[in-house]
């Protein structure tokens, strides 16, 4: 990710598809964000590349780019 290309933490975001995980032996499925719920950038740095959470849940989690897009 070149750093000019890097969008400001508080950018208002739209999750294109809902992202979730399944379970697995260490956790139950968790559902981090549905198609089409809003939320906002809240850091960079992960493997994924952005820190995200969506509206109205408190914790954010690693989203690559192409799985979200910039609102107004």
């Amino acid at each position: 990710m070149n750093e000019s290309e890097v969008l400001k933490v508080g950018t208002r975001i739209e999750f294109k598809k809902t992202l979730s995980q399944g379970p697995c032996e260490d956790s139950p499925g968790l559902l981090f964000a549905r198609k089409g719920e809003q939320g906002e950038i809240t850091g960079h740095g992960c493997h994924e590349g952005y820190w995200v959470k969506r509206d109205n849940w408190p914790s954010p989690f690693g989203c690559e780019r192409e799985n979200f897009m910039v609102i107004k």
